[in-house]
C-alpha cells in the first residue's frame, strides 16, 4: 500500500486537525503546519498515538518562506508530497 504525504495547514484544530486524523487512519503521512507552535506539538502527539506519523511545521500560510519550509520538511523527511 501506497502511504501518500500531505502538508496540511491549521493542523493544530479544528477541520484541519480532523483532516490529519482522517489522512493518518488512511496511513498518509503528515507535515502539520500551523501558528500555535504548543498546540501544534499536542496535535503531532495524538496523530502518533494514533499510529500515524506526522511532523510538525510553525508558521503562517500567508508567509512564503514558512511554506516553502513546509514543502521542504515534506521532501527531507518524506521523501516528496502528494497532497496540499
Amino acid at each position: 500500500m501506497t502511504q501518500p504525504i500531505a502538508i496540511v495547514t491549521g493542523a493544530s484544530k479544528g477541520i484541519g486537525f480532523e483532516v490529519c486524523k482522517v489522512l493518518a487512519e488512511e496511513s498518509a503521512r503528515i507535515v502539520m503546519m500551523a501558528r500555535g507552535e504548543v498546540e501544534l506539538e499536542t496535535s503531532v502527539e495524538t496523530i502518533a498515538a494514533m499510529g500515524g506519523r506526522a511532523v510538525a511545521v510553525a508558521g503562517d500560510v500567508g508567509m512564503r518562506e514558512d511554506c516553502e519550509r513546509a514543502i521542504s520538511t515534506a521532501r527531507t523527511v518524506f521523501s516528496g508530497l502528494d497532497i496540499l
